[in-house]
């Protein structure tokens, strides 16, 4: 969270600076977090859009 709130992060940026698994990172985490509004996309209709990012919610 703590990342996310200074910028927006791609899941590859995020997972390599937490040495995790860009796919398991969003499977596990991100989306996780989307879905109870701690974090946004960058790309909200497009989830899978190649520049996709993620940043902290007011909430988060």
């Amino acid at each position: 969270m703590a990342l996310t709130s200074l910028r927006p992060w791609h899941p590859t940026e995020l997972a390599k600076k937490l040495s995790y698994s860009p796919d398991k990172l969003t499977e596990r985490h991100l989306k996780a977090m989307v879905d109870e509004g701690l974090l946004e996309r960058t790309h909200p209709d497009n989830p899978a859009h190649p520049a996709q990012a993620y940043r902290a919610t007011r909430r988060g």
